[in-house]
């Protein structure tokens, strides 16, 4: 008797770009289209940039529990989400089905806890740390819109050389 042992699907960066967002929630997505949004600290002063959770999110993915998802939009448009998985086993079984989803992603250097997934659109970076005063690892998952950044990184640019401008013409 012979068994059929199926290796482990390993997903693709394609995929990260197809999926574009987390669960229901898709990057560059204007803010009225989320409902149930909590203000958020998000410890950036840039403008037009604003931080929530959503009261409805359900923090489970498979049989990891996460302990928070938090959405970041530049400009009313969905820019970043950061989801927080804590413990050792959330963390495995959490890791597993983004394996599973988009491959195993890379190490930027080597010996750290840390993998970069690198698709067209959207990026992707997992950290593990161990949170100060605690022995529990935490893992950082951030996935980004590449445009938004992009369009955040060019205003920040033309508010720069207008305020050089007005100091030049002040002069």
């Amino acid at each position: 008797m012979s068994f059929y042992l199926p290796t482990l699907a390993q997903g693709s960066i394609a995929k990260l770009d197809e999926k574009n967002g987390f669960k229901d929630a898709k990057l560059e997505s204007n803010v009225s289209s989320f409902g149930h949004l909590v203000d958020e600290y998000c410890g950036s002063s840039e403008a037009g940039v604003k931080c929530y959770t959503r009261t409805t999110d359900v923090l489970k993915v498979g049989t990891a529990s996460l302990d928070k998802i938090q959405y970041t939009f530049y400009k009313d448009a969905l820019a970043v989400i950061t989801v927080t998985v804590k413990g050792r086993e959330n963390i495995i079984s959490f890791s597993e089905t983004l394996y599973a989803a988009y491959g195993t992603g890379k190490r930027p250097y080597e010996g750290v806890n840390e993998a970069e997934w690198n698709g067209e659109r959207v990026k992707m970076s997992a950290e593990v740390k161990k949170e100060e005063g605690s022995k529990e690892p935490v893992l950082t998952l951030t996935i980004v819109s590449k445009p938004q950044i992009a369009r955040s990184k060019m205003d920040r640019v033309e508010n720069r050389k207008a305020a050089m401008q007005k100091a030049i013409s002040d002069l």
